[in-house]
């Protein structure tokens, strides 16, 4: 089942963006501190490649 919103400017937005609009402003938060975390650990580790 696929839903669509009224709201036109609401209904373009990315489908991560439309999540984040219905989890509400304090999970959204939470997520949105989660998701930095996780980027920062990510753009900061150092890249392990397969030894030969």
């Amino acid at each position: 089942m696929r839903y669509e919103l009224v709201d036109p400017a609401l209904e373009s937005l990315s489908s991560g963006q439309k999540i984040l609009v219905r989890m509400g402003p304090a999970n959204e938060a939470r997520a949105k501190a989660l998701i930095r975390e996780l980027r920062k650990r990510v753009a900061t580790s150092a890249l392990q490649l397969p030894q030969r």
